[in-house]
């Protein structure tokens, strides 16, 4: 390491710019220019001037650190004043949906009710049953509409009770979409007056026999009875006179009271037969 060095002075140091610094000195002036013995007194202005120069830097730091002291008490107390910072909780975002593939909507028949008053609720509002007269209107002598073939007979003596009910259900059968009187659920129905349907409720005629009066008929076993009868003597009379008709023992008084009249029938013997081609 080089030692820069003044030896009237005897002063020595590493750093060139203090023995340059050094050099400018009084006391290194007056023993180059020859005075020998050092001025106290300037020896001790510089030494002054030292301390003065230290005492400046130093006070400069102290105010420097007072201010940083005082920036950092108030921190200090804003920190211990303020209000606990609020942390805002993010909640993720929802997961999608699952997709879900949607079925086909199947319909699902309509169960069919067992209520008679719901049954005839149903009739009432099928706009099919609007054009099929009233019971009482269908099974009028004048209508025409109503009619049976007896072209089949050659002989009145092959008419029985066999041929009058096979006649009844063959008609009720061919006929059946728009006859006044249906049978559904194990119940028969009818196209009241006022066009409302409702259910008919035949008496329980078990222990009763049909010639009696106490036997009651179904209205709709006397209607086809009644209508049939009618149907049938008015063929004849055209086709073989009034004189057909004579009582006594005659075709007609046996057809009459064997065949044609509603006391030689119980209810189940047409409605049966009937009920079968019309479930």
């Amino acid at each position: 390491m080089t030692v820069y060095s003044c030896k009237c002075c005897s002063f020595d140091t590493a750093i060139k710019s203090h023995l340059d610094r050094h050099n400018l000195t009084n006391k290194h002036l007056k023993l180059v220019n020859g005075n020998t013995e050092p001025d106290e007194l300037t020896d001790l202005k510089e030494t002054v001037a030292k301390h003065e120069h230290s005492i400046a830097s130093l006070t400069a730091e102290i105010v420097i650190l007072k201010s940083a002291l005082q920036e950092c008490k108030e921190m200090f107390m804003m920190k211990n004043t303020a209000p606990p910072t609020q942390i805002i909780q993010v909640s993720p975002p929802p997961s999608p949906l699952p997709i879900i593939a949607q079925e086909p909507i199947v319909e699902q028949p309509k169960k069919e009710t067992c209520n008679p008053v719901y049954i005839a609720k149903q009739m009432d509002e099928d706009p099919s049953n609007n054009e099929i007269p009233v019971f009482s209107k269908y099974f009028s002598i004048k209508n025409d509409d109503v009619a049976f073939d007896f072209t089949d007979i050659d002989e009145l003596k092959d008419v029985a009770k066999g041929y009058v009910v096979d006649k009844l259900v063959a008609y009720v059968k061919e006929n059946k979409a728009t006859l006044p009187f249906k049978y559904h659920k194990s119940s028969w129905y009818i196209k009241r007056d006022d066009g409302m349907w409702e259910r008919d409720e035949p008496d329980n005629n078990k222990s009763c026999n049909p010639t009696s009066d106490t036997y009651k008929h179904s209205p709709i076993v006397k209607s086809l009875l009644f209508i049939f009868q009618n149907r049938f003597i008015k063929y004849f009379d055209e086709l073989k006179g009034v004189e057909w008709r004579k009582y006594g023992e005659t075709e007609f008084t046996r057809i009459v009271s064997e065949c044609l009249s509603r006391e030689v029938y119980r209810n189940s013997e047409l409605l049966r037969p009937i009920a079968m081609c019309l479930d």
